[in-house]
């Protein structure tokens, strides 16, 4: 990925770019960053499967999207998908 250090995002960033508190991350959040400030990153392993649980911008939810409907979500909010091997 070209960088030497990873951290989570402060509650002040995860509000104010993608509109979630902790515990509440999600794709979905991308929704709220019509200027694509937030890069995705997903490991290419885990994106072969058929379905991924996402909350709807709070965890007192669950949604099952297919591959596809990510897919076409992230066409919509211009988010383009980086991925890395986290098995490396």
């Amino acid at each position: 990925m070209g960088v030497n250090h990873l951290r989570f995002a402060s509650e002040a960033n995860l509000m104010r770019l993608l509109g979630v508190s902790p515990g509440a991350v999600t794709l979905l959040g991308l929704v709220n960053d019509p200027q694509t400030e937030v890069e995705l990153w997903l490991d290419a392993d885990v994106w072969q499967s058929d379905q991924f649980f996402c909350h709807p911008l709070v965890n007192t939810a669950t949604l099952a999207l297919s591959r596809a409907t990510l897919e076409a979500f992230f066409a919509l909010t211009g988010h383009s998908i980086h991925f890395f091997n986290a098995a490396l």
